[in-house]
């Protein structure tokens, strides 16, 4: 049986730091919390300390409803948002194809002060 490379990294992390465990989810969650993400794009562990407290300096938001309410939601979003973030993207709302076109999406860019 093949093990797949996240677990594989995981194990020498968790020698590394010197933890036990009994199944891979319980590897999992013990990286975790010790604050590091797997990255699939990159295939590997990620140490992000503090990531709970940290703002990010990008968010990218696609606003998903009905067409003719999508616009309207979006507004709402910003406003709740601009407080803490500039908007410095907003694309005009975009049809879905079928079967879902009466539905529309706009997507958003906001970045930290």
């Amino acid at each position: 049986m093949q093990k797949s490379t996240k677990l594989a990294k995981a194990k020498k992390l968790a020698s590394k730091h010197r933890f036990t465990w009994q199944a891979k989810n319980d590897l999992y969650d013990q990286l975790t919390e010790l604050e590091y993400l797997w990255d699939s794009r990159d295939q590997t562990w990620i140490y992000l300390p503090d990531t709970k407290s940290a703002k990010p300096d990008l968010i990218r938001l696609r606003v998903w409803a009905e067409l003719s309410e999508v616009d309207l939601i979006a507004d709402d979003i910003i406003a709740g948002l601009t407080n803490r973030y500039a908007l410095f993207d907003r694309t005009v709302p975009i049809r879905c194809q079928p079967p879902m076109q009466s539905e529309g999406r706009v997507y958003l860019k906001f970045k930290a002060f």
